[in-house]
C-alpha cells in the first residue's frame, strides 16, 4: 500500500525562501520541466509528494534551528533550557541539534 501525500499549503506568514516551497506535482509529462536531471535520488523524485514534504520539513527545521542559536557569551544552559520548553522537545534533543549548527559553522 503506497501512502499518498497532497502538497502543503505555503505558510506565507513565515516567509519562507522560495527554494523551500513545494512545486506543483499535477503535470505527469517529464518533459514539461527541463530542470528535472536525469538521475535523482527518491527523496527528490518529480511527483515524490512525501518526498518533497521531508525536505521541506528538513529546510525549515534548518532555519528554525539556524534562527534560534544562542550566542557564544549567553548562558548555555539557560538559552537551552528555555528553547527546549518552548520547541517541546527534550533538552539533550536539542542540545544535538545546537551543536550540530556550531559544528558546521552556522554562528551568527
Amino acid at each position: 500500500m503506497t501512502a499518498t501525500l497532497a502538497p502543503p499549503e505555503p505558510d506565507v506568514a513565515l516567509d519562507y525562501p522560495e527554494s523551500l516551497l513545494i512545486d506543483d506535482p499535477t503535470n505527469p509529462d517529464p518533459d514539461a520541466n527541463p530542470d528535472v536531471p536525469d538521475a535523482f535520488y527518491t527523496t527528490n523524485a518529480p511527483g515524490n509528494h512525501i518526498g518533497q514534504a521531508g525536505t521541506y520539513t528538513r529546510k525549515t527545521s534548518w532555519f528554525l534551528y539556524r534562527a534560534i542559536l544562542p550566542q557564544l557569551d549567553d548562558d548555555v544552559d539557560l538559552s537551552l533550557t528555555s528553547l527546549a520548553k518552548d520547541l517541546g522537545i527534550s533538552y539533550s534533543k536539542l542540545l544535538g541539534y545546537i551543536r550540530a549548527h556550531y559544528r558546521m559553522g552556522c554562528v551568527p
